[in-house]
């Protein structure tokens, strides 16, 4: 129960590493706000969280409208009385070749990857402030710390995040706020089954996938969360500017 008595923002809540992270979070005490612009799958979310006996409020919409972060974090601190962590989730995949790769849709994954990481840090930092102190974790990628192929879009918007947690570590450590990114590989989630539409069959996408790994296993979202919770709890009281990978082993080489 590390969270015990927390407020916890959540956002790309809806399905995958997002869901299960809100629902790690409740799971270990916290009052669990979520976010996502699939309003039915974060009702489910939200069902799954008051069903285990969780807290939750939901808010459904584009994060790279700031409305929707202001109604998130309006959400939060009227249900729960503040916000003390937040993990900044949400994201979406470009694939191809950088030739390939249309202006518009470079332009659509930074805002949604990256400019909403940095609106929803802008929004939370104060009302941490008022609780003499936080944690946020961001989401990055394998891909920001390494070129992956058919990747380099999307890795450049994973790129961004580093830097902006390195800034934002620095930035809010005298207040008492931990800034760091974890930096998961190949992840089975719905987001991934884009990715695999650029290859023949599951089985090459899988061998692209894992062919750096040390341990050959595509993981699942559980395999992300414990160290978002890790980063997020007391545990890592010393922890930030980091970016931590979780992809078996890719950046060993």
């Amino acid at each position: 129960m590390r969270f015990d008595g927390k407020v916890v923002v959540v956002t790309g809540a809806a399905r995958g590493q997002g869901r299960e992270s809100a629902l790690a979070f409740s799971s270990e005490g916290a009052s669990v706000a979520v976010t996502d612009i699939l309003g039915a799958e974060l009702e489910q979310t939200a069902y799954l969280i008051q069903e285990a006996g969780g807290r939750v409020v939901s808010v459904a919409g584009d994060l790279t409208d700031p409305a929707t972060i202001r109604a998130l974090v309006a959400e939060a601190s009227d249900a729960f009385g503040g916000i003390d962590v937040l993990h900044n989730n949400a994201g979406v995949l470009i694939g191809g070749t950088l030739e390939e790769t249309a202006p518009e849709a470079f332009e659509r994954a930074f805002r949604v990857n990256c400019v909403t990481q940095l609106l929803t840090l802008q929004a939370v930092a104060p009302q941490m402030r008022l609780r003499g102190g936080g944690a946020i974790v961001n989401t990055s990628s394998i891909c920001g710390l390494a070129a992956v192929d058919h990747m380099g879009a999307y890795g450049a918007t994973k790129a961004a995040i580093l830097s902006l947690t390195r800034s934002a570590a620095r930035e809010l450590a005298p207040d008492n706020i931990r800034v760091n990114a974890v930096c998961p590989g190949g992840v089975d989630t719905p987001m991934a089954a884009a990715a695999k539409q650029m290859f023949d069959s599951e089985a090459e996408f899988l061998e692209f996938a894992t062919s750096r790994q040390l341990v050959k296993r595509f993981a699942a979202s559980a395999d992300i969360i414990p160290t978002v919770l890790f980063l997020a709890s007391h545990d890592a009281g010393l922890i930030t500017g980091a970016s931590i990978p979780v992809e078996g082993g890719h950046m060993a080489w």
